[in-house]
C-alpha cells in the first residue's frame, strides 16, 4: 500500500511540478475544481459555474474545457479517441500558437483544431483549406488549425491521486436529498 501511495504521489509531482504544461508562465495557471466531500473526490465544475466565474474579477482570463472520448471519422477510418471540447479563448489563453491554421471564434460555428499527430497521420500534413473537415460523433466540423505536438492537454491525472477516506458514520441519519 505504501508503494502504491508513493507512486501516486510521485505521479502527481512529476506531472504538476517536474513537467509543467509547455506554455509560457505555467505557474500563473490555476485549475478550478470542486471537491465532493461525501465521495471524497474531485469533480469538474459545470458550465454554469464557468459562466459565473467568468463574470468575477479573480482571473485575468478564464477558459473551459472537458476531455472525453468521442467517435472521430477521418475518411473511412472511425475510431474512439480522447478529445477536448474547449471555449474559443482556450488556446489563446494558454498562449499556444497553432502549428498550422488559426484559432477559432464564435462566428466560426462548429469547428475543430486537430493534433499535430492526427494531422500528420490522417491528413498527411496537407495544407488545410476551408473545405478540410473531420467528423466527430457524426457531425462534420471544419478544421481551422493544428495544435502542436508539445501540447498534451491541461488535465492532471486526478485518477492517480489517492483519495482521503470519507469520515466513518455513526448511527443512522435521515433526511431529504436536494
Amino acid at each position: 500500500m505504501g508503494i502504491g501511495a508513493a507512486t501516486a504521489i510521485f505521479s502527481v509531482i512529476d506531472e504538476a511540478l517536474l513537467r509543467p504544461l509547455p506554455v509560457p508562465a505555467p505557474g500563473e495557471l490555476t485549475a478550478v475544481y470542486q471537491f465532493n466531500r461525501a465521495e471524497a473526490r474531485y469533480v469538474s465544475t459545470s458550465f454554469p459555474d464557468y459562466e459565473d466565474f467568468s463574470r468575477a474579477r479573480a482571473f485575468s482570463q478564464l477558459a473551459a474545457y472537458v476531455r472525453l472520448p468521442l467517435h472521430i471519422r477521418t475518411g473511412e477510418l472511425l475510431e474512439r479517441i480522447p478529445v477536448e471540447a474547449v471555449t474559443p479563448n482556450y488556446f489563446e489563453m494558454l498562449q499556444i500558437t497553432p502549428l498550422r491554421g488559426r484559432y477559432f471564434d464564435l462566428e466560426d460555428g462548429l469547428v475543430a483544431l486537430i493534433s499535430e499527430d492526427l494531422w500528420r497521420e490522417r491528413f498527411r500534413a496537407a495544407t488545410l483549406s476551408h473545405e478540410t473537415t473531420i467528423t466527430v460523433e457524426e457531425v462534420p466540423l471544419k478544421i481551422t488549425g493544428v495544435v502542436p505536438r508539445r501540447y498534451r492537454g491541461a488535465n492532471l491525472n486526478w485518477s492517480d491521486i489517492p483519495r482521503p477516506s470519507p469520515p466513518a458514520r455513526r448511527g443512522a441519519a435521515s433526511g431529504r436529498r436536494a
